[in-house]
């Protein structure tokens, strides 16, 4: 009886089954493996693109727009009914404008746990951010820093990531431009408003740019609808 040659497995298959047994080795085209914690943006299109699958707790989220009230505070809506619904409290410092309540009412938002400040000076501002994040009764902090330099800057970012990072709490940044963005943000993401003639003002939605994930090198582009 003729015996023959043995059945050889393909040289790719063996690396990615050697790739597979190795679960904490990243692959520069699959999001990573996040060890902290995460909350649901609450738009699932969004939670795929994002490592952990949402928002990440215990650090620095920037959002970059040049247009305000194009959606940018409905974005975190669905993050903040979650945190509220909780028991945590979400402190909003120097918003441009004054937050609607039925709105956030509606999207199920504890009022009661929503504090606005408006700080005349930086410094207070920074003050009270670093407070909050080391609260462990504080979920998020959502901050509109100023134009002047030597605020919400680099030195500043890093002292409120590590507040951050105490109280299990994420700090997400509004900026206006790329120039005052910190090195010591998780995640960055930039906002862009979309129009078109035929939408109905129901259909808005907006373009979300991922510009830095810490542990991946992917730069998806998401649209959010509202």
């Amino acid at each position: 009886m003729e015996i023959g040659a043995p059945a050889l497995t393909p040289f790719p298959m063996i690396i990615d089954d050697l790739l597979r047994s190795v679960p904490r080795l990243w692959r520069g085209n699959r999001l990573p493996v996040v060890a902290g914690p995460t909350c649901p943006t609450g738009f699932p299109e969004l939670d795929r693109e994002l490592p952990g699958g949402g928002w990440p707790t215990g650090a620095v989220v920037e959002f970059l727009s040049d247009t305000g009230g194009i959606g940018e505070l409905r974005l975190l809506l669905p993050a903040l009914q979650r945190l509220t619904q909780a028991g945590n409290h979400v402190l909003l410092i120097r918003p441009p404008h004054v937050p609607n309540a039925v709105v956030l009412q509606r999207a199920g938002i504890q009022l009661n746990r929503v504090l606005v400040a408006q700080p005349e000076h930086e410094q207070d501002a920074l003050w009270m951010a670093e407070q909050a994040l080391r609260n462990p009764g504080c979920g998020a902090v959502l901050a509109w820093p100023g134009s002047r330099r030597g605020g919400f800057n680099d030195e500043r970012v890093r002292r409120l990531q590590v507040a951050a990072e105490d109280g299990q709490s994420t700090l997400f940044l509004y900026r206006t431009g790329r120039r005052q963005v910190s090195q010591w943000a998780a995640l960055r993401l930039e906002l862009l408003p979309v129009s078109h003639a035929a939408m109905r003002p129901a259909d808005a939605f907006l373009q979300v740019s991922v510009l830095k994930a810490v542990g991946t090198h992917r730069r998806p582009q998401v649209q959010i609808f509202f």
